[in-house]
């Protein structure tokens, strides 16, 4: 699986609890990676410091490049990450090809992201600390592993010892009461990728035996808002001759009917693709049907490859949707098409 881009507001929460990272730099053209358990989250833009020094190749090759790459390996890989490349010197070989490192080409950085770990962030270095050895990065993007989103990370705890994530405890309501007035720190839900699964799971027992599409899709709304309380608007609208006519859904009053290539559920409909649109705002040719949506994905759900309906989910917020969400609501797509009669 190969990584997709994910919201730069979650970039924080991969080192916030302080996992062994892998971090990679390039250097006229060659790359260079090393193991690193020191790091810190400074706030939530987000920057973060990382401690190393000259006696590490990659510590140069970011100092010369100005940039690097954070990627967050799972435990499966302890052994080689610490046994292997964390004490070996990258004059003696290639650490790539001997720890089978599989690199992905990075979008606005020249170090590699690693594709086999949980999460890879893309940094730019803003200042170097000489005294004390501090590199301060600046994150530019996020990219995430949608199939590792529940896997272990792992912690340096001294003297070559490690130890691996454990249970999770959610708390998150106990703390968002300590959250400022005012604060636009968003609630970090458990990870989408998790809860697309679950949802998955859910969805085939859920409309299995349903004969009525009008039911089934009213009970399939229903559960992807009660999954991602953060989506404003979930709902479907059905191809009936050249318009789009609404179907089941959750939220405000919506338009009624939309013609074939005409805002963003009709150029899913007339290009027969998945659309992520960021800021609806910038859409062109936009319907808004709610003057409180920002952001919104469409899904085309086919039948022998022509377009019987689109998903349709908006948000109140800007850049809501990613790869992430658009890799997991094709499977479900994919589910949903026979109930469409």
């Amino acid at each position: 699986m190969t990584l997709i881009k994910g919201q730069l507001s979650r970039a924080f929460t991969y080192i916030e609890p302080g996992p062994v990272i892998l971090l990679t730099a390039n250097r006229n053209g060659k790359d260079f990676v090393m193991t690193l358990s020191w790091s810190m989250v400074m706030d939530f833009i987000p920057h973060i410091c990382i401690a190393t020094g000259p006696w590490n190749e990659t510590f140069g090759a970011i100092l010369d490049s100005k940039e690097c790459c954070l990627c967050i390996p799972t435990v499966e890989k302890i052994e080689s990450v610490v046994g292997g490349v964390g004490i070996t010197n990258s004059s003696k070989c290639d650490k790539f090809k001997e720890f089978d490192l599989k690199r992905q080409k990075a979008e606005k950085v020249t170090a590699p992201l690693l594709s086999d770990c949980q999460a890879c962030l893309e940094c730019k270095l803003e200042r170097y600390i000489e005294d004390e050895g501090l590199l301060i990065l600046q994150c530019v993007q996020l990219w995430e592993n949608p199939d590792k989103q529940s896997a272990h990370t792992f912690h340096a705890i001294g003297d070559g010892h490690f130890i691996e994530d454990g249970e999770l405890y959610d708390l998150r309501q106990a703390m968002l009461k300590k959250i400022p007035a005012g604060s636009k720190r968003p609630l970090i839900e458990r990870p989408r990728a998790e809860r697309y699964k679950e949802l998955l799971a859910q969805c085939s027992s859920l409309i299995e035996g349903i004969p009525d599409t009008v039911s089934a899709l009213s009970n399939l709304t229903a559960l992807i808002k009660d999954t991602f309380s953060e989506y404003f608007w979930v709902g479907f609208y059905l191809v009936k001759g050249d318009r789009l006519i609404l179907g089941p859904f959750q939220g405000p009053v919506a338009c009624f009917r939309i013609g074939k290539g005409k805002g963003v559920c009709g150029t899913a409909w007339a290009e027969n693709s998945t659309q992520i649109v960021s800021d609806v705002e910038k859409f062109p040719g936009h319907i808004a049907c709610s003057s409180l949506s920002r952001s919104e994905i469409v899904v085309p759900i086919r039948q022998k490859g022509q377009v019987v309906a689109v998903l349709d989910i908006d948000s109140t917020q800007r850049n809501t949707f990613s790869e992430c969400d658009g890799h997991y609501l094709e499977q479900l797509a994919g589910i949903i098409a026979p109930c469409i009669k």
